[in-house]
């Protein structure tokens, strides 16, 4: 099997475990597009921060290092984050959060994660994150926003009002779905606080307008062959 690698350059323009996909009657709300949450960019607009590459088994995946991290790169990005990486069989996870930020409670978390040969489309590794929210967040207080897209790329995001366990505690979680030859990758950011309502997003840890800005740079990523 190959290995993994990282590595940062300049640009100018995951806690997952894989599981069975089960389908279930839904029992959250979703919205039909995400168009409204992803807009197109600016006609012109670049994307100018810091870039990281990870290869993942048959592809290579180039996306934006966490927005918390300086975008210079002699501000020595890297010092930024604290990184926990890890290796299941056929599904390998990079996660982050801020330096000042632990793992076990964290409020902002980053991460990817790429599945060798994962055979379903992007809309069934939706799916698949979709599930994995059902089980640890309450149904009443769960909102899916599930976007356009191919099966190169796609967006979704969930917003989780409240966990089962911990129901003063819930997150808002937006993905974008990668798919190249036997490759399915993720890369996601996280944000968590005080429970809060699903459907309406002034109640959110972190504003629509961030979570817009986040998903469009995440969106420029790349999932390509090496």
């Amino acid at each position: 099997m190959k290995r993994f690698s990282l590595s940062f350059k300049t640009s100018l323009s995951a806690s997952l475990i894989a599981l069975a996909m089960v389908t279930a009657p839904n029992a959250y709300a979703q919205n039909e597009s995400l168009d409204d949450l992803l807009p197109p960019p600016q006609p012109g607009a670049k994307y100018r921060g810091l870039n990281a590459t990870v290869k993942l088994f048959d592809s290579v995946l180039v996306y934006p290092l966490p927005d918390w991290s300086p975008t210079e790169r002699s501000a020595q990005p890297l010092t930024a984050s604290r990184f926990n990486r890890s290796q299941k069989g056929n599904v390998f996870s990079l996660e982050m959060v801020p330096k000042e930020e632990s793992f076990k409670d964290w409020t902002n978390l980053y991460g990817v994660v790429g599945m060798a040969n994962f055979r379903g489309s992007n809309q069934q590794h939706a799916k698949l994150i979709v599930n994995q929210f059902k089980t640890g967040c309450r149904p009443s207080n769960l909102s899916v926003k599930p976007g356009g897209g191919n099966n190169k790329k796609a967006v979704i995001v969930v917003a989780c009002g409240s966990y089962t366990k911990k129901r003063d505690i819930g997150e808002i979680a937006a993905f974008v779905l990668f798919k190249n030859g036997n490759t399915s990758a993720r890369l996601y950011r996280e944000w968590r606080g005080k429970a809060f309502q699903a459907e309406v997003p002034s109640t959110w840890p972190v504003s629509e307008e961030e979570v817009r800005r986040v998903l469009r740079t995440m969106a420029t990523s790349t999932l390509r062959a090496p």
